[in-house]
């Protein structure tokens, strides 16, 4: 797989709107055009949100005259709509934009603006000034009437803290901010709004240089999750991941029988053992209707109560427990008493086993004393090795007896404790740990569509609520994509199929990437012609019947005042300049020279067919005949007419319906 530089990271790789950009909203023919509503409803979904944004302006001037919107595009957004209200059978109706070629776009605008004596047709055009910045042209705006134009904007969101996340800087003029509406989400997911719960239809009008975040947290019982998104440029592939820890990846078991453990040998320093049962506090703190067992051990095991007691009572009693420090160190005996407890107690709960230790144990305490004395009750065991007073926990795979206390679903740990009252919120937050996994461990990526080391920066785990996404170029079409890891260690994972939405997503969203750059325009235009996207090389072109008389059109021909500062004969329509015409191509001997082609890689005989097909524009819209000179020969005719309708025809062909009859 060649990677080369398109691989990134998606918290670097939207371009964001400069600081301080704003939009501008102007007339043609005079300063008269005045924008009086500005309403964007923010839809958020799980990796992406969709903004809407209705705009309404106003005429005070005595002519017709065009309205010009400089768009600054959200960071990492791409238009991907646009509709213009007008009327039909006199009532409303929307008239949505259809995607073309940029220049053919731009060509199509001008000859429907323009004066003369067309049947009068009213468009608007969105097109391309640079990534950040569109350009909206809509006419006729009537004297002393108003038009609304709506166009839709798509931006990727970041996965973090539990949300899917999306910063929205102001958006508007100086003289008119926008107002912002949140849709209802998907059913059980919630929406935020700067960090608090928000309802559906809430409502705000953001300052221009004020920020935004919108957010969205999933519903979900799966530990891990994700999307995959695949768009064909040609001969490569822009492959989108991402994987994602829920919120939270487990929950704290109910009804839970537990027995915690102390070490109470001599090698314990009294200020640890007085951290051991802050951390035993710390833990059974989460727990609420959990009852408990507490231990001690030296060289032999004592119980404190002898029975199954509230978790608040073991809590409460924590402090205030005696202990008295004799030799020895019998780990593996306190673990056996511990699961011969458990084992006896009412089947269908949840059973947990906590020990914590200096581990510092007799040499004949072999790791196999150790997997001997686990796993009778089906406990899940959790062993802290606390050498430490400052407040830690982490795991400790490497450690000798880690494969024993693996093999019930819990972990060796290293652990720092304190019983200090201001460690008291701190240790609560970090000993919830061993009450339930608080992130995915040990992860991993596969797919057979990636070679090995294509994903090199990728971490190692995910905390609860985290995530991260790749957007890269790839040279396969990357089918599934395994995610693997562990919870404790419990082994979890999630196949994620490439998803067809995403794929169309991102064919748009790769505009508002920095991989942009490293684009060719005809990988530009597969893509922006999937995903539905204005881009360097399309132009969306809404048009509605008109109501105008013909000689309110604009003049193209330049002059002052036609245009956007110095003229609009200036102003770059789509993807070039329309101040000329595109260069004259013969279209019979274009249609020969490809379909001659494809009639060789066929198998044919050049001299030997020939082939009839309409066209309505730059679209074939049937291929009527293809004759092989007698010859009967069905796979070969098959082949010829699949490539006749798999041609991209230039913008040349530009007659609104036309048949082409080509010798091969």
């Amino acid at each position: 797989m060649n990677l080369r530089s398109g691989s990134v990271s998606l918290a670097v790789c939207l371009l964001a709107t400069p600081a301080g950009a704003h939009d501008e909203v102007q007339g043609t023919r005079s300063e008269k055009v005045y924008e009086r509503s500005h309403e964007v409803r923010a839809s958020l979904h799980r990796g992406y949100v969709e903004l809407r944004v209705r705009r309404r302006v106003e005429n005070q001037g005595a002519r017709h005259d065009q309205a010009m919107f400089w768009i600054s595009t959200p960071a990492g957004a791409a238009a991907t709509g646009l509709k213009t209200l007008g009327s039909l059978g006199g009532r409303p109706k929307w008239f949505a934009g259809e995607l073309m070629e940029a220049e053919a776009a731009a060509a199509r605008y001008k000859e429907l603006t323009g004066i003369g004596g067309y049947y009068p047709k009213d468009p608007a055009l969105l097109s391309w000034r640079s990534q950040g910045q569109l350009l909206l042209q809509v006419f006729p705006v009537a004297p002393k009437d108003s038009k609304t134009i709506e166009y839709t904007l798509l931006a990727p969101t970041e996965y973090k803290d539990g949300a899917h996340r999306y910063v929205l800087d102001g958006l508007g003029t100086p003289a008119l901010r926008a107002e912002l509406e949140l849709a209802a989400p998907s059913r059980g997911d919630k929406l935020l709004l700067d960090g608090k719960a928000a309802g559906p239809g809430a409502r705000l009008t953001p300052a221009l240089d004020a920020s935004t975040e919108l957010g969205l947290v999933p519903k979900t019982s799966e530990p891990l999750g994700g999307e995959l998104g695949v768009a064909a440029t040609g001969k490569r592939f822009v492959t989108h991941f991402s994987v994602e820890a829920a919120p939270r990846v487990a929950s704290v078991p109910k009804g839970a029988q537990i027995v915690v453990v102390l070490d109470a040998s001599r090698s314990v320093p009294d200020a640890l053992l007085d951290a051991q049962k802050a951390a035993a506090a710390a833990y059974l703190s989460h727990f609420r209707d959990a009852e408990v067992e507490v231990l001690t051990f030296d060289r032999v095991v004592h119980r404190r109560y002898g029975k199954l007691v509230s978790a608040e009572r073991a809590r409460r009693d924590l402090t205030a427990l005696p202990i008295e420090q004799k030799n020895g160190s019998a780990v593996d005996q306190a673990l056996a008493e511990a699961e011969k407890i458990l084992a006896g107690t009412a089947l269908g709960k949840p059973r947990r086993l906590v020990l914590t230790s200096d581990a510092l144990v007799r040499s004949a305490l072999k790791p196999e004393r150790i997997r001997a004395a686990v796993g009778a009750s089906g406990a899940v065991v959790h062993l802290g090795v606390l050498r430490d007073y400052a407040v830690s926990l982490s795991r400790d795979d490497e450690h000798a007896w880690a494969p024993a206390i693996r093999s019930t679903g819990g972990l060796v740990w290293r652990a720092g404790a304190s019983d200090d009252a201001d460690d008291k919120k701190q240790m609560r937050e970090v000993y919830e740990e061993w009450a339930r996994p608080l992130r995915v461990d040990h992860l991993k990526l596969y797919s057979p569509d990636l070679e090995v080391g294509t994903i090199t920066e990728r971490p190692e785990l995910l905390d609860e609520g985290q995530g991260f996404e790749r957007l890269l170029f790839t040279d396969k079409d990357v089918s599934w994509l395994r995610v693997e890891g562990e919870l404790w260690s419990k082994p979890v994972r999630r196949v994620i199929h490439a998803d067809v939405a995403a794929g169309k997503r991102w064919a748009s969203l790769v505009f508002g990437s920095q991989l942009l750059d490293e684009l060719s325009e005809p990988e530009m235009m597969k893509l922006a012609m999937h995903g539905g996207a204005v881009s360097p090389v399309t132009s969306y072109l809404a048009i509605e019947p008109g109501v105008r008389p013909s000689t309110e059109g604009l003049d193209w021909s330049g002059g002052s005042g036609q245009g956007f500062g110095s003229g609009l004969a200036s102003v770059r329509m789509g993807a070039t300049s329309t101040s000329g015409r595109a260069r004259p191509l013969d279209r019979d001997k274009w249609l020969r020279d490809e379909l001659g082609k494809s009639f060789v890689a066929c198998g044919g005989k050049p001299g030997t067919a020939s082939i009839s097909l309409e066209t309505t524009f730059a679209e074939v819209v049937d291929v009527t005949r293809v004759e092989l000179g007698g010859l009967k020969d069905p796979l070969l005719e098959r082949c010829v007419t699949e490539a006749a309708w798999d041609l991209v025809l230039p913008v040349q062909f530009d007659e609104e319906w036309t048949t082409w009859a080509v010798s091969l």
